[in-house]
């Protein structure tokens, strides 16, 4: 007997090439396109079913009577579908050994969101094939399964199919001679007590319907909108803060205002809700300006406003420790404090106008704490590291109140300030 002897290095030359990084990446490409090709096959095959049920059924009669091709083409494809699985599993924990402590920050400098996440597409396309091999092969899954002659009636099975694509073993599908029973059902609509709105959301349904605006609040009810939970209209809050940057928004919001002319001011009754900090201030400041203001509030006293509770101080970025405040340290440590959610833009104008705000307190009389020396003293507050809280001892809230609603009645300039609480 003869032998024939075969060099061992060209056996084991294709061995070594799979073992690099480099074969498996072409053995995951090269089946990638294989696989790739069958879908565009398939999808063309599959098209025939806009021709007629006559000629996709003797397109699928064709392959199940070729049988070499058919089930070459399936081992092909098995055989491609099992070495890619393998390739790519091998890699990725090629790639996990590479570096086994991860990084403390990864960012992806050069990687796509599709080279990231395509491990997962994987699996996924998987999943399908199984899903629609039971479903249109073995019939397993399909509500109403058609052959002939142990050959699949390709056009039928894929009308049914996609008219009752959900549909598992032993389970009967609705309105189907087979005796199928499809999990999909007809929901009937039962009426059941729903939520009544209540007086509030009626009367907002009302001044929805008469199509009016509240231009002070910002708050629109529009009877073309849509509607929110339980029936209730919609609404836009509208916080109307200027565009621009940060830190000339306001001052060029200021600039672009219309001026009224000292002589027009007595002419305007502007009305003002709230005696605390936020209301008196207002109050004082438009009283004093010439204004016709009235102020109302619902205590049995403007000063039971609730600021009369504020006892810690007031924050102001006039830095006279010289210890580096600023107004954008102010604006930076409130917003910081905050959590990061409030409005940066009104923190931002609150520590630009938090200089002026000491003054104001100071001319309406509010009894600040001061120096030895007389200056106004002021310390560290609510673990800031400068000291920018101005207080007046132990009874800011009510010192503060006070001189706020001190201020309508000094009025020197033609102004009026009236006072209405409501019990």
């Amino acid at each position: 007997m003869g032998s024939v002897a075969v060099a061992p290095g060209k056996l084991q030359a294709p061995v070594r090439f799979y073992q690099a990084p480099v074969g498996k990446k072409v053995v995951v490409a090269v089946t990638g396109v294989i696989l790739f090709g069958f879908v565009i096959a398939h999808l063309l095959g599959n098209l025939q079913v806009f021709l007629g049920p006559e000629k996709m059924n003797a397109y699928a009669r064709f392959l199940h009577e070729n049988v070499e091709l058919l089930w070459g083409a399936r081992i092909v494809l098995l055989i491609s579908v099992l070495l890619h699985i393998v390739a790519t599993a091998q890699l990725a924990v090629l790639k996990s050994k590479a570096r086994p402590i991860g990084y403390v920050r990864k960012v992806n400098a050069a990687s796509s969101y599709a080279s990231r996440t395509m491990i997962w597409s994987g699996p996924i396309i998987l999943a399908f094939v199984v899903y629609h091999l039971l479903h249109f092969t073995f019939g397993t899954v399909h509500p109403n399964f058609q052959e002939t002659n142990g050959i699949p009636l390709a056009y039928q099975n894929l009308v049914t199919g996609f008219q009752k694509p959900a549909c598992l073993p032993g389970i009967r599908c609705r309105d189907d001679p087979a005796g199928h029973t499809s999990l999909s059902r007809r929901l009937e609509h039962v009426p059941v007590a729903r939520y009544q709105p209540s007086a509030v959301h009626a009367a907002a349904q009302a001044v929805c319907r008469s199509n009016v605006h509240r231009l002070d609040a910002r708050i629109y009810f529009h009877s073309r909108g849509r509607a929110g939970r339980n029936g209730t209209p919609s609404m836009n809050l509208d916080s109307r803060i200027p565009s621009g940057p940060i830190e000339k928004k306001w001052d060029q919001c200021k600039f672009d205002m219309k001026l009224v002319n000292p002589a027009n001011k007595r002419k305007y009754r502007v009305i003002v809700v709230g005696t605390g900090l936020a209301g008196g201030s207002a109050a004082a400041t438009l009283a004093e300006l010439g204004y016709n203001v009235e102020c109302f509030c619902f205590q049995d006293s403007p000063r039971r406003a609730h600021s009369i509770a504020a006892q810690g101080g007031i924050n102001a970025a006039k830095n006279y420790q010289n210890d580096g405040d600023s107004i954008y340290r102010l604006f930076y440590d409130t917003v910081k404090g905050g959590d990061y959610r409030a409005r940066e833009a009104n923190v931002y104008r609150l520590a630009q106008i938090s200089v002026n705000i000491i003054d104001q307190c100071v001319a309406q009389g509010v009894p600040f704490a001061r120096e030895y020396g007389g200056l106004l003293a002021n310390r560290s507050f609510g673990g800031a590291q400068v000291s920018r809280t101005f207080y007046a001892r132990g009874t800011n809230g009510p010192a503060v109140v006070t001189g706020r609603l001190s201020g309508p009645g000094a009025a020197d300039r033609g102004g009026q300030s009236e006072h209405a609480c409501a019990p």
